[in-house]
């Protein structure tokens, strides 16, 4: 006989009803399916209405005994953010918080029925929950408008994870320890702590990370691991940050002296021999070996698509970044790349799918949203390249940056963005664009004379992008100039 709904655990909001004790979700009366792991992702959103919830937290909620990559968080947000139709007649239910987390931004209402005191709930075995889904008990008194704030709810969540680490389930066996090449528990909790951190690329957790792999260096010296994952985060801050590339290398020669079969430190060398030596029979060699050592690692497919890619040789680039997504198929990164890769082959239409789905998981993420713009502009579809912008996470960056004229530029409107050119063209605000960004501007406003002039301005500061100098359609105006092959010896590629 099926069980008798838990008390206290429906939720409604919007045209939807959720119920906690017998994992059901329902649209106006309609079952919606979903896979066991998103119903549990949906029910923690649902249960802390309008507070953030870091990738770190669900993490450690969803998969509280074992290593996933983040990824598999955002596969899950994006399953429900379909299954929500979130985006859909102006409704948004889930809200990405760039970098840290998802927030559930509509009000959560508990049936009046459903309530009863805390102490006289007794716990209930979810219905057909998967063996490590996350589940606890209600809080007490929950008002039938959940405030947007941090719940009692919450507070059992934190206190559980705590009692859970106390008791030893969060502990780090001597066989991990060994498996990820140290006898250290401790450089291994430092190792692993950083390793989450560097998940989200941005500055302030990727310092943090370079902490904690040091302090698991000074716990063993000997691993390697420690120093790839150093490496790693170093490249991600790049030369914003002191001495940070040099220090890098130094960090993956290092794993590599100690550990030579270690896929994440060649793919570190290759991102750097690639992005800062320009040494591109040296990337693709550490490439090579990267990929053969660990076929299953995306991130070393993705680097090696970006050695290929910017060499012309389109189709084995395409290969690896096929891989990569096969691999990882929920990783916005990786689908904005893929979009990356096909915009430099030429094949537009497919590098927009890519676009718009990396967009689908993560809708702050500024650069697929910036590569989409400049698509729709050079097909001439300046408007919409303008809407594109407007609903990503900073919409007056058009005004404040002089963008408008980018992308008029890029649509071919070579008047119209001469005129709207004043933000950046203005002595004072030159360091809103990258000298490699105005030499863009200029080729495809038609004067070759100062692209040359940025260009050679960008290969002196070695600007970040410029490896892909010999396949990036926005230079094609001045491709046939003498003077860039020229530009492409100085890099050394061949034209």
């Amino acid at each position: 006989m099926p069980e008798t709904p838990r008390p206290g655990s429906i939720y409604r909001f919007g045209p939807f009803r959720l119920d906690a004790g017998e994992r059901i979700l329902e649209r106006d009366g309609r079952l919606i399916a979903v896979k066991p792991k998103t119903f549990d992702t949906l029910l923690l959103l649902v249960q802390n209405p309008g507070h953030l919830l870091t990738k770190e937290e669900l993490l450690a909620a969803l998969w509280p005994d074992t290593f996933v990559e983040e990824s598999n968080l955002a596969q899950h947000v994006f399953l429900l953010r379909k299954a929500l139709g979130d985006g859909s007649n102006g409704d948004r239910y889930i809200e990405t918080v760039p970098k840290i987390g998802y927030r559930f931004r509509h009000e959560v209402r508990r049936d009046e029925a459903d309530r009863l005191d805390f102490a006289a709930a007794a716990p209930a075995a979810p219905a057909e929950t998967a063996p490590d889904s996350f589940a606890t008990s209600e809080p007490a008194a929950v008002q039938p408008a959940v405030p947007a704030r941090r719940t009692s709810r919450w507070l059992i969540l934190v206190l559980s994870a705590a009692a859970a680490f106390a008791a030893g389930i969060f502990a780090i066996s001597e066989k991990s320890n060994r498996e990820a090449g140290t006898r250290s528990a401790l450089a291994y909790e430092h190792y692993r702590q950083a390793s989450f951190l560097i998940k989200p690329r941005d500055n302030a957790s990727l310092k943090k990370a370079v902490e904690l792999f040091q302090r698991s260096i000074e716990a063993d010296p000997t691993f390697a691991a420690a120093y790839a994952g150093l490496a790693d985060c170093y490249l991600s801050l790049g030369p914003s940050f002191p001495d940070a590339i040099p220090k890098a290398k130094a960090a993956a020669v290092r794993a590599v002296s100690l550990d030579g079969a270690l896929a994440p430190a060649h793919s570190s060398l290759c991102f750097e021999k690639l992005f800062f030596e320009w040494d591109w029979r040296g990337a693709e060699s550490e490439c090579r070996r990267a990929v053969a050592l660990d076929p299953r690692s995306s991130r070393a497919r993705q680097r090696y698509a970006f050695a290929l890619i910017s060499e012309g040789r389109a189709d084995d680039a395409l290969r690896e970044m096929r891989e990569a997504r096969r691999i990882d198929p929920g990783s916005a990164e990786i689908r904005s790349d893929a979009g990356l890769v096909l915009y430099f082959a030429r094949r537009y239409d497919e590098s927009l799918v890519e676009l718009r789905e990396a967009v689908a998981r993560d809708p702050d993420n500024r650069f697929a949203r910036g590569m989409i713009a400049a698509e729709l502009a050079q097909k001439g579809l300046v408007d919409q390249a303008i809407e594109e912008i407007r609903r990503g996470p900073d919409p007056a960056q058009l005004e404040r940056t002089g963008e408008i004229a980018i992308l008029l530029a890029r649509a071919g409107r070579r008047a119209e963005a001469l005129s709207a050119a004043g933000a950046f063209l203005d002595p004072a605000n030159r360091d809103l664009l990258p000298s490699d960004g105005f030499a863009g501007f200029y080729a495809s406003v038609g004067d070759p004379d100062k692209a040359f002039e940025w260009l050679a301005r960008a290969v002196d500061e070695k600007r970040f992008f410029l490896i892909f100098l010999k396949v990036d359609p926005q230079f094609d105006p001045v491709r046939a100039d003498p003077r860039f092959a020229a530009v492409l010896a100085r890099i050394g590629l061949p034209s």
